[in-house]
């Protein structure tokens, strides 16, 4: 089981350690959401905990987060080939591929125990958005976490 600060600090934890490392400037993903993000960034987004639900034999929690990811469009071919890589379905800077390979032999995610999780879809792609007089774009991606709840 899992709780909400630990989902997202593993979100940020896997997330930066797996990707980051291979980015020149690195990844910046976070745990909660920042004033001003350092780009590229991934910024989870919590839109509905299922508390209880039913899968299989035990019963679980189901969370659904939105995972934005922005990149600097400073350049613009350069923003948009690496926000294309970061939400294409495979390749090493796949976002749902490196949340598929954190699965551990215990079958845990995120490095969690008794958890789950899997980046359902891409919600949005090609937002464009502006801070600090710079245009940036970005995407969406729901990822779903599913943990066993606490025992009664």
């Amino acid at each position: 089981m899992a709780t909400l600060d630990e989902i997202l600090l593993g979100i940020k934890t896997t997330l930066t350690d797996r990707i980051g490392g291979t980015l020149p400037d690195g990844l910046h993903a976070y745990d909660e959401t920042p004033s001003s993000p350092l780009l590229p960034a991934i910024i989870p987004i919590l839109r509905s905990i299922d508390y209880g639900a039913s899968m299989g034999r035990s019963v679980d929690d189901v969370y659904e987060l939105d995972l934005q990811v922005l990149c600097s469009t400073a350049s613009e071919e350069v923003g948009q080939a690496l926000l294309r890589s970061l939400v294409t379905g495979y390749g090493p800077l796949s976002i749902r591929e490196t949340v598929e390979a954190s699965k551990t032999r215990q079958s845990n995610y995120l490095g969690l125990p008794a958890t789950k999780a899997r980046v359902m879809r891409l919600v949005a792609f090609g937002l464009k958005f502006r801070a600090a007089e710079i245009d940036h774009v970005g995407a969406i991606l729901r990822l779903q976490v599913i943990t066993a709840a606490a025992p009664d």
